[in-house]
């Protein structure tokens, strides 16, 4: 069988996923949330986890670990007609959630707040749920920002390939949601808290600005925005002191063009100044363009022509 199916499978799952979020935060980040919105919030949110997991497990493990037995002996051909009309049988989510959480290592408080969730939806779905927690709205905010950071930007924005310098969430929330969202208390603060836990080094993110972006071990991009889910490459992600406000190890510069004494585009995260800055190849230094430091630097490799 061809690749075709399953990528099929996999596009449609994403885009349903994302649908799920931005149907649900729409509910959740309204003005003046009901009764109906958080309901809403509460089935959205469960169905993104749901199609979320299978979507992990299919990159990780292939089209038949979330399909039923029935169909692994179907051509491709009948699969395709039975994803479009609706009438392919998938796993149950307890098989796709145990697989994700054992491989991406969830925290404990990650697992609990999924079940929860899990659990206000299965009451809603099966008993209407007539008093809704107090604590609900809060509750899937917290778990957008833990849950969402850690699984969801690498699988929605962009696909499964490397994604850098880009604001991952407000592609799949849309700029006037995105907002919305930022300006959450709830939201942002969870994402500032979990920042600190999960990475030594915290700065103020170049997209967002919230003090949110933070180095980490995990996932598929190695410096990241907690709240709005902005990323660097490993060639992106190089830091420097800001020879403006002198702010150390805050100036990130274009590490990728930075060879050879190019000039290079540079965002100090202290004084938010931008700026072209050259980086010495004899010590390492970072230096504004046309500076004095530039043309000594330039000087002592014999590279200066009086500019």
């Amino acid at each position: 069988m061809s690749d075709i199916f399953e990528n099929l499978l996999a596009k449609t799952l994403a885009e349903s996923c994302r649908a799920y979020i931005r149907h649900g935060a729409e509910h959740l980040f309204a003005k003046s949330p009901t009764r109906d919105d958080l309901l809403q919030a509460v089935l959205n949110m469960q169905g993104s986890m749901e199609v979320m997991a299978k979507l992990y497990q299919l990159k990780t493990n292939g089209w038949k670990s979330i399909l039923k037995e029935k169909h692994h002996d179907e051509p491709e051909a009948e699969l395709i007609k039975k994803l479009n009309t609706g009438k392919l049988k998938t796993t149950g989510y307890e098989d796709s959630k145990k697989h994700l959480i054992k491989r991406r290592d969830l925290e404990i408080v990650d697992d609990e707040l999924l079940s929860k969730l899990q659990g206000y939806r299965n009451a809603i779905a099966h008993l209407g749920l007539p008093v809704l927690p107090s604590e609900i709205n809060d509750e899937i905010k917290k778990l957008m920002v833990r849950v969402l950071n850690a699984l969801a930007w690498e699988a929605l924005a962009g696909g499964w390939t490397e994604i850098f310098l880009e604001n991952r969430s407000s592609i799949v929330f849309g700029p006037a949601l995105f907002a919305m969202v930022m300006a959450d208390k709830c939201y942002v603060n969870e994402a500032i808290a979990l920042a600190h836990e999960k990475s030594d080094k915290v700065r103020k993110c170049p997209e967002c600005w919230k003090p949110t972006f933070g180095e980490v071990d995990f996932g598929d991009l190695p410096v990241l925005c907690f709240c709005c889910g902005y990323g660097l490459a490993e060639m992106m992600a190089k830091f420097a002191k800001c020879p403006i406000c002198r702010g150390e190890d805050n100036l990130f510069y274009d590490a990728a063009n930075a060879g050879n004494m190019n000039p290079v585009g540079a965002i100090c995260l202290d004084c938010r100044q931008n700026m072209d800055v050259v980086v010495c190849q004899e010590c390492g230094g970072v230096v504004l363009k046309y500076s004095d430091n530039w043309q000594r630097h330039l000087a002592h490799l014999g590279k200066y022509e009086g500019k």
